[in-house]
C-alpha cells in the first residue's frame, strides 16, 4: 500500500473501535476471550447484530434528542402486559404505565398498542 492508503486505512479503524465501544457502553459487555473459530465468528455477529439495532434506533429518534443508550435506559421500566390462550384464537396486549418519553420511543420504533394508565 501507498502511504495515502495506509492512512487512510488506519483512521477508518477509528469507526470500527467507535462502534465497539458503543456497543460496549449500552449492553455492558466485559472482555470476552474466545478462541474456537466458531466462538468467534458468533461473538462477531452478535456484535454487529447489536451495532446495527442501535443504529437503527438512533435514526429512528434522532429528533427527539436523545441517544439510543439514554431511549434503552428509559425503556428499563416500561412493560406490557401479554394474554394468550393456547387453546382458543384469543390474544390480548397492553403496554402500561408508560411516561411520555417512553410512548414516544416507541411510536418512533413503531410499536403500537393500546396503552393504559398513562403516568
Amino acid at each position: 500500500m501507498d502511504v495515502a492508503e495506509t492512512v487512510r486505512q488506519y483512521f477508518e479503524k477509528d469507526i470500527v473501535e467507535r462502534a465497539f465501544k458503543q456497543i460496549k457502553g449500552a449492553l455492558s459487555l466485559r472482555p470476552i476471550r474466545m478462541w474456537l473459530k466458531s466462538h468467534v465468528n458468533g461473538h462477531v455477529r452478535v456484535c454487529y447484530l447489536s451495532y446495527a439495532v442501535l443504529s437503527m434506533l438512533a435514526y429512528r429518534i434522532r429528533d427527539i434528542g436523545i441517544s439510543p443508550q439514554e431511549a434503552l435506559e428509559k425503556l428499563k421500566t416500561g412493560y406490557m402486559v401479554h394474554l394468550k390462550d393456547r387453546e382458543g384464537d384469543f390474544s390480548w396486549s397492553r403496554v402500561v404505565n408508560l411516561e411520555k418519553i417512553q410512548d414516544d420511543i416507541l411510536e418512533k420504533v413503531g410499536v403500537v398498542g393500546e396503552k393504559v394508565g398513562k403516568s
